[in-house]
């Protein structure tokens, strides 16, 4: 994808490929540089996902990481970028 579209801006939110799987471009994460990242993933799946290293990494850039095994159904709301927030179920983020 970077070298696709070079110019890619920083996100607020990324919804991470493959389940969060340890395959993840580290060039991509640290242009995308998200505040929040979101991983589908079933619990106890048989692959591990999500990788700890893909968390790892996504902490790193400073995003927010929530994972649906762990943390449920999540939703993003708000109107504006600096208005998003995560809203779990029974809490908001």
């Amino acid at each position: 994808m970077l070298a696709a579209v070079p110019e890619l801006p920083r996100v607020d939110v990324l919804k991470v490929a493959h389940h969060g799987s340890a395959y993840q471009d580290p060039a991509l994460l640290a242009r995308l540089r998200p505040r929040l990242a979101l991983i589908s993933v079933g619990a106890d799946n048989p692959y591990g996902h999500p990788a700890p290293r893909t968390v790892s990494a996504l902490r790193a850039q400073g995003a927010t990481v929530l994972c649906t095994a762990s943390d449920g159904p999540v939703a993003v709301v708000g109107d504006r970028p600096e208005e998003l927030r995560a809203a779990l179920v029974g809490r908001l983020l």
